[in-house]
């Protein structure tokens, strides 16, 4: 029987010493992890969902030891004994093809740290997904991302507690975590001084068709239109064609080059739990929320980009 997350205070007899940046650990066998799972295929809230089974047994490095996470419901949560691997990301084919490639999150109980002079065995083309996917098919079928409220504790913005762990674990820059606060800061005055969000275009523009369908591929190199261009698509959300543009964490991409990594035609929202499909949009390589603005959230989500917002690009 699982403890609530609330009230487990001490992770896996595996660990000896508490798990750190860089680390390499090993995914439990299928039999270890079922044996730490709940009727609901959960620990303390959180599933070991259906894209994870294929990397039991193999080996991976610690990308990040986190406290806190941010849920698109609109607050950050703590979450306990919870670990990132490095570019561990969720293929989506268990849950109707989502393309967003969230960031998985990896519970310590589930993870086992390797010993300098044991073999890794690192996760490379030697199990096949679908597979995987198959030999699980008894397991509840849910994502992480739909259930992280359950998974976590309220955590308020000034418990110092969490910032004096980011400095420990040595998170961020020192520019970066100053960073942190002053967003912090200013979306706490946000909320308490609220005003409609910044955009030239009206609430009608997010049912005209796009200007151009590019129908970009992977790949292929693109250059992301003007801070003023974008802003004149957008309505008074901030939206185009429902999709929101971040002023904090996409502007600064404007007027750059990147390639295209996937297009993106159907997701999980978050919000409503439901699957959705999606229309001309594209994520970009490396061009991830860093977090900074989030309390430092690491999802490291893929910012989602329509077509309007690019024009094709020469590559370098």
């Amino acid at each position: 029987m699982n403890i609530p997350a609330n009230t487990r205070m001490t992770a896996s007899a595996d660990w000896t010493r508490p798990p750190r940046r860089g680390m390499t650990v090993r995914v439990k066998t299928r039999e270890e992890i079922q044996a730490t799972l709940d009727d609901h295929g959960r620990l303390d809230g959180l599933p070991f969902q259906g894209e994870m089974w294929q990397y039991c047994g193999h080996t991976f490095s610690i990308a990040q030891v986190i406290n806190r996470i941010y849920i698109e419901k609109g607050t950050v949560r703590k979450l306990a004994h919870t670990v990132i691997l490095s570019d561990v990301r969720c293929s989506g084919l268990a849950h109707s093809g989502c393309q967003r490639r969230c960031l998985l999150l990896f519970k310590q109980d589930w993870l086992r740290p390797v010993a300098p002079n044991e073999a890794r065995n690192p996760c490379g083309d030697v199990d096949d997904v679908h597979e995987a996917l198959a030999s699980h098919a008894d397991m509840p079928c849910q994502g992480q991302s739909t259930v992280l409220t359950n998974a976590t504790t309220p955590l308020p913005f000034w418990d110092v507690r969490q910032y004096i762990a980011d400095l420990q674990a040595q998170r961020f820059s020192a520019r970066d975590f100053m960073r942190m606060l002053a967003y912090m800061w200013l979306f706490h005055f946000r909320r308490t001084h609220p005003k409609p969000r910044q955009g030239s275009g009206d609430a009608r523009q997010s049912c005209t068709p796009s200007p151009e369908v590019l129908n970009l591929q992977a790949g292929e190199w693109v250059e992301v239109r003007t801070a003023d261009e974008i802003a004149s698509m957008l309505d008074a959300q901030g939206k185009y064609r429902g999709l929101y543009f971040s002023a904090e964490g996409m502007a600064r991409y404007c007027g750059k080059r990147y390639r295209v990594s996937h297009r993106v035609e159907r997701m999980i929202d978050e919000v409503s739990e439901r699957s959705v499909n999606l229309s001309n949009t594209v994520a970009l390589e490396g061009v991830t929320c860093d977090g900074i603005g989030l309390r430092g959230c690491p999802r490291d989500c893929y910012w989602l980009w329509r077509e309007a917002w690019l024009k094709r690009a020469p590559s370098p």
